[in-house]
């Protein structure tokens, strides 16, 4: 079993520039002293450059993870994200040269977004060959600008079972073309407050229940009473 060390949390190649070379100075270290077997990552998608990632590959990363989102640009413009679907077509196409695994992260349900933008973005996600995909369903976390949106009525969450339902349309796509998907739902986090949206401590367990219950229930319908 492979040993990575993860950067996460925030825009990995998007730091000052100081700090990241001496993040990947010491994780470079732990990799040549074989402690580890390579580095991984996740930042934005307007963050990732050719320098950056070269850099990146020299100290030893192995995947880059993009928060893409959406794939739709208005939804990204209405949910101020300051980055466009191009962003994300570029960062994953500067990853793969560089000889790295890319993995995307969406978030289905932000502001502006309904079923066929977001199936939208799961085919344009597709088209871009990730190998590993997480998939969060937007929430409304206290203190911020969604928060305003959504007391003010000009925003509103997803609901469990269509949170669930989008999801295992992903789940299926991505798991068609070999695509792992590492995680559905957003992990709890500590010291924030989700006010709205389909939190639930085992979404990924709700997506994978649902798809077997079709599965049961088309098999039931093709053997009949037998």
């Amino acid at each position: 079993r492979k040993r990575l060390i993860a950067f996460y949390g925030g825009s990995f190649t998007g730091i000052d520039s100081l700090m990241f070379e001496r993040y990947l100075e010491k994780a470079h270290e732990l990799v040549h002293a074989g402690i580890v077997h390579g580095i991984k990552a996740s930042t934005r998608p307007d963050m990732v450059t050719d320098d950056r990632i070269s850099m990146c590959r020299k100290a030893g990363f192995v995947e880059m993870e993009v928060g893409a989102q959406s794939m739709d640009d208005t939804v990204l413009n209405a949910s101020r994200r300051e980055h466009g679907s191009e962003d994300t077509v570029k960062a994953a196409h500067i990853i793969k040269d560089a000889g790295m695994r890319l993995g995307i992260q969406i978030m289905p349900g932000l502001p502006g977004e309904d079923r066929e933008s977001y199936r939208h973005t799961v085919e344009e996600v597709i088209s871009l060959q990730p190998d590993v995909v997480r998939i969060y369903p937007t929430v409304v976390i206290e203190g911020t600008a969604l928060e305003r949106f959504y007391r003010s009525g000009d925003y509103k969450p997803l609901e469990l079972g269509e949170a669930v339902r989008r999801c295992l349309f992903a789940y299926v796509r991505f798991s068609q073309i070999g695509c792992k998907v590492l995680r559905m739902g957003l992990p709890q986090p500590e010291n924030v407050r989700i006010v709205a949206g389909p939190q639930h401590p085992s979404f990924g367990f709700l997506v994978k229940a649902r798809a077997f219950r079709i599965m049961a229930e088309n098999l039931m319908e093709r053997c009949g009473d037998d």
